[in-house]
Protein backbone atom coordinates (compact mmCIF):
# COMPACT_ATOMS: atom_id res chain seq x y z
CA UNK A 1 0.00 0.00 0.00
CA UNK A 2 1.33 3.43 -0.59
CA UNK A 3 -0.30 6.30 1.32
CA UNK A 4 0.73 9.68 1.03
CA UNK A 5 3.96 9.11 -0.53
CA UNK A 6 4.70 6.68 2.14
CA UNK A 7 5.17 2.57 1.53
CA UNK A 8 3.03 0.50 3.81
CA UNK A 9 1.89 -2.55 4.34
CA UNK A 10 3.96 -5.97 5.79
CA UNK A 11 4.88 -7.08 2.39
CA UNK A 12 6.30 -3.59 0.79
CA UNK A 13 7.57 -2.67 3.92
CA UNK A 14 9.47 -5.45 4.51
CA UNK A 15 10.89 -5.37 1.11
CA UNK A 16 11.98 -1.93 1.03
CA UNK A 17 14.16 -2.42 4.43
CA UNK A 18 15.62 -4.95 2.49
CA UNK A 19 16.91 -3.50 -0.16
CA UNK A 20 17.65 -0.21 1.48
CA UNK A 21 20.40 -2.78 3.71
CA UNK A 22 21.38 -3.97 -0.06
CA UNK A 23 21.97 -0.49 -0.55
CA UNK A 24 19.44 0.46 -3.26
CA UNK A 25 17.31 3.61 -3.33
CA UNK A 26 13.95 3.42 -2.70
CA UNK A 27 10.91 5.04 -3.98
CA UNK A 28 7.33 3.78 -4.59
CA UNK A 29 4.92 3.55 -6.79
CA UNK A 30 1.30 1.93 -6.65
CA UNK A 31 0.16 0.13 -9.91
CA UNK A 32 -2.93 -2.29 -10.66
CA UNK A 33 -1.91 -5.81 -10.77
CA UNK A 34 -2.15 -6.43 -14.51
CA UNK A 35 0.43 -3.80 -15.34
CA UNK A 36 2.76 -4.35 -12.28
CA UNK A 37 3.64 -7.76 -13.88
CA UNK A 38 3.66 -6.46 -17.15
CA UNK A 39 6.28 -3.55 -16.30
CA UNK A 40 7.97 -5.78 -14.18
CA UNK A 41 8.58 -8.58 -16.36
CA UNK A 42 9.77 -6.15 -19.38
CA UNK A 43 11.86 -4.22 -16.98
CA UNK A 44 10.03 -0.95 -16.59
CA UNK A 45 9.68 -1.76 -13.27
CA UNK A 46 12.75 -2.64 -10.85
CA UNK A 47 10.34 -4.55 -7.93
CA UNK A 48 6.82 -6.10 -7.83
CA UNK A 49 5.97 -6.71 -4.13
CA UNK A 50 2.64 -8.79 -3.06
CA UNK A 51 3.42 -11.31 -6.09
CA UNK A 52 2.54 -14.56 -7.18
CA UNK A 53 5.38 -16.86 -8.29
CA UNK A 54 4.52 -19.63 -11.52
CA UNK A 55 6.79 -20.78 -13.61
CA UNK A 56 5.78 -18.52 -16.72
CA UNK A 57 6.77 -15.68 -14.40
CA UNK A 58 9.70 -17.07 -12.86
CA UNK A 59 11.25 -17.15 -16.23
CA UNK A 60 10.84 -13.27 -16.82
CA UNK A 61 11.72 -11.88 -13.81
CA UNK A 62 13.41 -13.20 -10.91
CA UNK A 63 11.11 -13.82 -7.78
CA UNK A 64 11.92 -14.34 -4.00
CA UNK A 65 11.19 -16.80 -1.40
CA UNK A 66 7.66 -16.07 -0.10
CA UNK A 67 7.39 -13.43 2.94
CA UNK A 68 3.47 -14.22 3.84
CA UNK A 69 0.57 -16.15 3.13
CA UNK A 70 -2.61 -14.62 1.62
CA UNK A 71 -6.00 -16.07 1.72
CA UNK A 72 -8.45 -15.68 -0.54
CA UNK A 73 -11.43 -14.51 0.77
CA UNK A 74 -15.37 -14.45 -0.50
CA UNK A 75 -16.83 -11.28 0.10
CA UNK A 76 -20.82 -10.17 -0.96
CA UNK A 77 -22.68 -7.09 0.58
CA UNK A 78 -24.48 -6.81 3.74
CA UNK A 79 -28.31 -7.95 2.89
CA UNK A 80 -27.42 -10.59 -0.20
CA UNK A 81 -30.61 -12.52 0.32
CA UNK A 82 -29.07 -16.18 0.72
CA UNK A 83 -25.28 -15.33 1.77
CA UNK A 84 -22.49 -17.88 0.82
CA UNK A 85 -21.31 -19.99 4.33
CA UNK A 86 -20.03 -22.95 2.26
CA UNK A 87 -18.29 -23.45 -0.94
CA UNK A 88 -21.28 -25.19 -2.54
CA UNK A 89 -23.38 -22.10 -2.10
CA UNK A 90 -21.64 -20.20 -4.44
CA UNK A 91 -22.89 -22.69 -7.78
CA UNK A 92 -25.78 -20.05 -7.49
CA UNK A 93 -23.89 -16.89 -7.55
CA UNK A 94 -22.22 -14.68 -10.29
CA UNK A 95 -18.62 -14.79 -8.42
CA UNK A 96 -15.99 -12.43 -9.44
CA UNK A 97 -12.14 -13.29 -9.92
CA UNK A 98 -9.24 -11.97 -10.86
CA UNK A 99 -7.18 -12.95 -14.01
CA UNK A 100 -3.73 -14.94 -13.26
CA UNK A 101 -4.92 -16.21 -9.61
CA UNK A 102 -5.52 -20.10 -9.63
CA UNK A 103 -8.27 -21.24 -6.74
CA UNK A 104 -8.21 -25.32 -6.67
CA UNK A 105 -10.32 -25.69 -3.88
CA UNK A 106 -13.47 -24.31 -6.37
CA UNK A 107 -12.37 -26.79 -9.76
CA UNK A 108 -14.70 -29.25 -10.36
CA UNK A 109 -17.80 -27.43 -7.94
CA UNK A 110 -20.04 -25.87 -11.40
CA UNK A 111 -18.74 -22.59 -9.99
CA UNK A 112 -18.71 -19.83 -12.74
CA UNK A 113 -16.02 -17.12 -12.54
CA UNK A 114 -16.44 -14.00 -13.79
CA UNK A 115 -12.65 -12.77 -14.12
CA UNK A 116 -11.69 -9.25 -13.67
CA UNK A 117 -8.00 -7.73 -14.24
CA UNK A 118 -8.26 -6.30 -10.85
CA UNK A 119 -9.50 -6.74 -7.27
CA UNK A 120 -10.49 -3.16 -8.15
CA UNK A 121 -13.30 -3.91 -10.94
CA UNK A 122 -14.55 -6.75 -9.16
CA UNK A 123 -15.15 -4.94 -5.70
CA UNK A 124 -16.80 -1.99 -8.37
CA UNK A 125 -18.91 -4.68 -10.15
CA UNK A 126 -19.88 -5.79 -6.87
CA UNK A 127 -20.66 -2.18 -5.62
CA UNK A 128 -23.00 -2.08 -8.48
CA UNK A 129 -24.88 -5.22 -7.99
CA UNK A 130 -23.41 -6.97 -11.31
CA UNK A 131 -21.69 -9.62 -9.17
CA UNK A 132 -23.15 -11.68 -6.21
CA UNK A 133 -19.88 -12.43 -4.46
CA UNK A 134 -16.20 -11.40 -5.34
CA UNK A 135 -12.85 -13.23 -4.35
CA UNK A 136 -10.44 -10.84 -3.07
CA UNK A 137 -7.25 -11.60 -1.18
CA UNK A 138 -7.09 -11.24 2.66
CA UNK A 139 -4.22 -8.26 2.70
CA UNK A 140 -5.07 -6.27 -0.24
CA UNK A 141 -8.62 -6.92 -0.37
CA UNK A 142 -10.34 -4.94 3.21
CA UNK A 143 -7.71 -2.17 2.01
CA UNK A 144 -9.26 -2.00 -1.30
CA UNK A 145 -13.24 -2.34 0.15
CA UNK A 146 -12.18 0.69 2.66
CA UNK A 147 -10.63 3.02 -0.19
CA UNK A 148 -13.91 2.62 -2.15
CA UNK A 149 -16.06 2.94 0.51
CA UNK A 150 -17.06 -0.46 0.59
CA UNK A 151 -15.05 -1.28 3.58
CA UNK A 152 -18.58 -1.27 5.97
CA UNK A 153 -20.82 -2.95 3.47
CA UNK A 154 -18.95 -6.01 3.01
CA UNK A 155 -19.13 -9.29 4.74
CA UNK A 156 -16.88 -12.45 4.09
CA UNK A 157 -17.49 -15.74 3.96
CA UNK A 158 -16.30 -17.94 7.27
CA UNK A 159 -13.80 -20.10 5.75
CA UNK A 160 -10.99 -19.15 3.16
CA UNK A 161 -11.14 -20.82 -0.48
CA UNK A 162 -7.49 -20.78 -0.83
CA UNK A 163 -4.12 -19.40 -0.08
CA UNK A 164 -1.52 -17.79 -1.98
CA UNK A 165 2.04 -17.49 -0.73
CA UNK A 166 3.39 -13.66 -1.80
CA UNK A 167 6.33 -12.16 -2.57
CA UNK A 168 8.72 -9.72 -4.44
CA UNK A 169 9.76 -10.07 -8.22
CA UNK A 170 13.16 -8.25 -9.10
CA UNK A 171 13.64 -7.26 -12.74
CA UNK A 172 16.48 -8.85 -14.58
CA UNK A 173 17.32 -5.96 -16.03
CA UNK A 174 18.41 -4.65 -13.18
CA UNK A 175 19.39 -7.36 -10.56
CA UNK A 176 21.24 -10.56 -10.28
CA UNK A 177 20.70 -14.17 -9.23
CA UNK A 178 23.13 -13.00 -6.15
CA UNK A 179 21.22 -10.15 -5.51
CA UNK A 180 17.82 -12.22 -5.46
CA UNK A 181 19.67 -14.35 -2.75
CA UNK A 182 21.04 -11.19 -1.25
CA UNK A 183 17.45 -10.05 -0.81
CA UNK A 184 16.25 -13.70 0.44
CA UNK A 185 19.42 -13.37 3.07
CA UNK A 186 18.23 -10.25 4.16
CA UNK A 187 14.46 -10.66 4.71
CA UNK A 188 14.96 -13.66 6.22
CA UNK A 189 16.81 -11.52 9.32
CA UNK A 190 14.03 -9.60 8.98
CA UNK A 191 11.58 -11.78 9.70
CA UNK A 192 13.25 -13.97 12.16
CA UNK A 193 13.68 -10.86 14.47
CA UNK A 194 11.59 -9.83 17.19
CA UNK A 195 10.83 -6.76 15.87
CA UNK A 196 9.14 -8.78 13.28
CA UNK A 197 6.28 -10.12 15.47
CA UNK A 198 5.75 -6.47 16.60
CA UNK A 199 5.57 -5.18 12.88
CA UNK A 200 2.75 -8.20 12.57
CA UNK A 201 0.97 -6.83 15.58
CA UNK A 202 0.82 -3.45 15.11
CA UNK A 203 0.25 -4.05 10.83
CA UNK A 204 -2.96 -6.40 12.93
CA UNK A 205 -4.13 -3.71 15.22
CA UNK A 206 -3.72 -0.87 12.59
CA UNK A 207 -5.91 -2.73 10.08
CA UNK A 208 -8.72 -3.61 12.60
CA UNK A 209 -8.83 0.46 13.63
CA UNK A 210 -8.78 1.53 9.58
CA UNK A 211 -12.07 -0.92 9.21
CA UNK A 212 -13.75 0.79 11.91
CA UNK A 213 -13.07 4.37 10.96
CA UNK A 214 -16.20 4.50 8.84
CA UNK A 215 -18.90 6.99 8.50
CA UNK A 216 -21.99 4.52 10.13
CA UNK A 217 -21.51 2.12 13.17
CA UNK A 218 -20.22 -1.37 12.42
CA UNK A 219 -18.97 -3.96 14.37
CA UNK A 220 -15.63 -3.57 13.25
CA UNK A 221 -15.92 -0.51 15.11
CA UNK A 222 -14.11 -0.99 18.42
CA UNK A 223 -12.37 -4.09 17.42
CA UNK A 224 -8.95 -2.93 17.51
CA UNK A 225 -9.29 -2.45 21.30
CA UNK A 226 -9.94 -5.42 22.41
CA UNK A 227 -7.37 -6.30 20.26
CA UNK A 228 -4.81 -4.31 21.63
CA UNK A 229 -6.27 -5.62 25.41
CA UNK A 230 -5.60 -9.13 24.32
CA UNK A 231 -2.05 -8.64 22.56
CA UNK A 232 -1.15 -6.81 26.04
CA UNK A 233 -2.43 -10.01 27.66
CA UNK A 234 -0.43 -11.86 25.94
CA UNK A 235 2.72 -10.19 26.31
CA UNK A 236 2.14 -10.24 30.30
CA UNK A 237 1.40 -14.19 30.26
CA UNK A 238 4.56 -14.61 28.13
CA UNK A 239 6.68 -12.84 30.36
CA UNK A 240 5.31 -14.99 33.70
CA UNK A 241 5.77 -17.88 31.86
CA UNK A 242 9.54 -17.19 31.04
CA UNK A 243 9.82 -16.69 34.26
CA UNK A 244 8.77 -20.02 35.68
CA UNK A 245 11.00 -23.08 36.19
CA UNK A 246 10.56 -25.69 33.58
CA UNK A 247 11.05 -27.93 36.89
CA UNK A 248 7.54 -26.80 38.34
CA UNK A 249 6.28 -27.03 34.49
CA UNK A 250 7.38 -30.63 34.47
CA UNK A 251 6.04 -31.42 38.46
CA UNK A 252 2.57 -29.80 36.31
CA UNK A 253 2.67 -32.14 33.74
CA UNK A 254 0.63 -34.79 34.78
CA UNK A 255 -2.30 -32.85 36.24
CA UNK A 256 -2.53 -30.92 33.32
CA UNK A 257 -2.76 -33.84 31.49
CA UNK A 258 -5.70 -35.34 33.48
CA UNK A 259 -7.38 -31.86 33.51
CA UNK A 260 -7.04 -31.84 29.70
CA UNK A 261 -8.66 -35.47 28.79
CA UNK A 262 -11.12 -34.65 31.71
CA UNK A 263 -12.66 -31.48 29.46
CA UNK A 264 -12.35 -33.72 26.14
CA UNK A 265 -14.85 -36.10 27.93
CA UNK A 266 -17.19 -32.97 29.22
CA UNK A 267 -16.56 -32.44 25.63
CA UNK A 268 -18.03 -35.93 24.55
CA UNK A 269 -20.81 -35.20 27.49
CA UNK A 270 -22.18 -31.61 25.94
Amino acid sequence: ELKDGQIGGVIASTAATALRRMGCRVTGRQLPFARMYKWIHTGRLDVATSVLKTPERAALAYYSLPIVTEYALVGYLRGLKNPPRHISDLTSLRVGAQLGFRYPALDGRGIQLRRERSYEITLRKLGAKQLDAVLIGSITGPFLARDMALGAELDFMPLAVGETPLGVALARQTFSQADVELFDREVRKLTSAESWRETLAAYGILTLYSAGQTDVVTQAQGVWVRQLVWLGAGIVAASIMFRFSFRLLEWLAPAAYGAGILLLLVTLAV
